[in-house]
């Protein structure tokens, strides 16, 4: 499981993006963790990056 700093790592984003996404339904929300930190898998890193692609696409 990855945190939220490194999932965004692995993207190439920034925390802030990662939760713009979340906001805006391009990003699933995670569920939490018990101490209420947000918990991601392998696939959230293949969801966020479409979203970046997506965003950067011309269009």
């Amino acid at each position: 499981m990855l945190t939220i700093s490194q999932l965004a790592s692995y993207a190439g984003v920034t925390v802030r993006a990662v939760r713009h996404y979340h906001q805006t339904g391009l990003l699933p929300e995670p569920e939490r963790n018990h101490s209420g930190y947000r918990s991601y898998g392998a696939n959230a890193v293949v969801e966020l990056v479409k979203a970046v692609i997506g965003d950067k696409a011309p269009s």
